[in-house]
């Protein structure tokens, strides 16, 4: 749970609930949803649209901060700049990076 009250969920985390830190989602991975749902949900504002020839940058702000959310030509949603969104993506497509020494400790290094 984050310090505005969202429930944030990040699979195979072996530190457990609690620990306190950073969670990195590529922006690809992050959806715009019209229906439906998925592990991770944020609610929040269009800030900025910027087209990048195949694929767009939406800039949203929620809650939890901006957001940057990329997506391809064929999976467009058709937010705009001052829409109100529900962004979504899976636990898998999250890491939780720890803010604290102790936490980073208990985290085997990756090879």
């Amino acid at each position: 749970t984050t310090r505005n009250g969202s429930t944030l969920r990040v699979a195979g985390d072996p530190r457990g609930t609690g620990t306190e830190g950073a969670l990195i989602v590529r922006p690809e991975r992050i959806r715009v949803l019209r229906d439906g749902g998925a592990a991770n949900l944020l609610e929040g504002r269009v800030a900025q649209t910027i087209y990048l020839g195949s694929s767009r940058k939406l800039t949203v702000e929620t809650k939890e901060g901006v957001v940057v959310v990329r997506e391809s030509v064929g999976e467009m949603s058709s937010a705009r700049d001052g829409d109100s969104v529900r962004l979504g993506w899976e636990a898998g497509d999250g890491v939780l990076v720890p803010t604290s020494p102790a936490a980073s400790e208990a985290v085997p290094p990756v090879a």
